[in-house]
């Protein structure tokens, strides 16, 4: 609020007193220039500032910032005649002093003089409505993106939070399945579950986390599905080094993994491989999952990949795309983000 009222009041010293320096500058031309001319010119800056100022008290005080286009115009002449008039004769009474004539010729000058100083203060506040109507819209667009940013947060978050019920869900039905048949190992798939929701609750405050703490993430949850499925699933991995420390949205590889899982290597009876790798391309980093199986035409991808999706364009808007497509024997799944 400072800055601007700084701002405000150099602008109308330096508006003023430029006007003043060009009547200064030809009177100077025309050799006319003297000490009463001189004080007329200090008159005009002060007149001009104090008018103006006046005028700006006026817009506040009758609220003309939202009056209609139909409403506003009118009355911005009529306060720039108002104020033109005012200028004029106090400009006028002083210049009696001055010896100015005021015989009837005089009285067509000031007729003329008011129009033109009306001209000068039609300029000033259009200059004034437009910085105002400019700052005004800029404040609205920050607005809207503040808006706009707190919404896609708290979708990001909604989205991040349906993860967790969604993982936990397929995980207790992989525990489930070995209760019966193999106590122990359901013991110890117990545990490693903890350990997976924990971190899991971890990655849900997290906007985004590294590729290196995501298949950290992705190898825990792959052992708990290797207990279920044993050698019907293969696991390979390709991540490249310099891809390491990407950042990436959380959750969004073992989402591919979980995909991976259920629409291929359980249809699947002798099982299949998954394989997750991550490499740069040009000015992309490519996140890719493949899978053995056939891509079926009608494939329900359930809540995990649209999840992905949703989240992507809301972090990346245009510069990511999913990818789900069949290449010879393998189902790929990949992500592509432009850094």
């Amino acid at each position: 609020m400072k800055t601007q009222i700084r701002i405000y009041w150099l602008v109308q010293l330096l508006g003023w007193l430029s006007y003043a320096m060009i009547i200064f500058l030809v009177l100077y031309a025309d050799n006319k220039l003297n000490w009463e001319k001189i004080s007329l010119l200090s008159l005009i800056l002060i007149l001009g500032i104090l008018v103006s100022h006046s005028m700006r008290w006026v817009f506040k005080r009758f609220n003309f910032f939202n009056l209609k286009p139909n409403v506003l115009i009118p009355r911005l002449f009529l306060v720039a005649f108002v104020a033109a008039l005012v200028f004029q004769i106090i400009y006028s009474t002083v210049g009696v002093y001055f010896n100015r004539t005021t015989d009837s010729e005089s009285l067509l000058q000031f007729l003329i003089d008011v129009l033109l100083v009306m001209f000068l203060f039609v300029v000033w506040i259009i200059i004034y409505f437009s910085y105002h109507f400019v700052r005004k819209s800029r404040i609205e667009e920050i607005k809207n993106l503040q808006l706009s940013d707190s919404q896609k947060e708290i979708e990001l978050q909604n989205l991040r939070t349906q993860l967790n019920p969604h993982f936990l869900f397929n995980a207790l039905n992989s525990i489930r399945a070995l209760i019966d048949l193999e106590p122990k190992l359901a013991k110890e798939s117990v545990t490693k579950l903890s350990n997976i929701l924990r971190n899991s609750l971890l990655f849900g405050r997290k906007e985004t986390v590294t590729i290196e703490e995501e298949c950290e993430f992705v190898k825990d949850y792959l052992d708990l599905e290797k207990v279920r499925f044993e050698e019907r699933l293969g696991i390979a991995w390709e991540i490249a080094p310099n891809t390491t420390k990407e950042l990436i949205p959380p959750l969004i590889i073992q989402t591919m993994v979980e995909n991976a899982i259920k629409h291929g290597i359980s249809n699947l009876k002798s099982g299949g491989l998954v394989r997750i790798s991550t490499y740069s391309q040009d000015e992309n980093l490519v996140l890719e999952v493949f899978n053995t199986g056939v891509l079926q035409t009608r494939v329900d991808t359930g809540v995990g990949i649209l999840n992905a999706k949703r989240r992507l364009a809301l972090l990346y808007g245009e510069h990511a795309k999913f990818d789900l497509f069949q290449l010879e024997n393998e189902v790929v799944a990949r992500i592509t983000i432009k850094r």
